[in-house]
């Protein structure tokens, strides 16, 4: 079990690249609802332990 001062009991910080203002709303809803306190989103980029980028097809 981790302790409340463990550094691997942050949370996962993420960055997005690429999305639109719409789907950064959802991204926000969803990590301070059911993800609150697992993800954040972080800038710049150079911050992030992930990335999520849109995909262009």
């Amino acid at each position: 079990m981790t302790q409340p001062n463990d550094p691997t009991n942050q949370p996962l910080r993420i960055a997005v690249l690429g999305m639109d203002k719409q789907t950064l709303r959802l991204l926000e809803m969803v990590f301070n609802g059911p993800g609150r306190g697992d993800y954040t989103l972080v800038e710049p980029i150079d911050t992030a332990g992930a990335c999520i980028q849109r995909r262009v097809r």
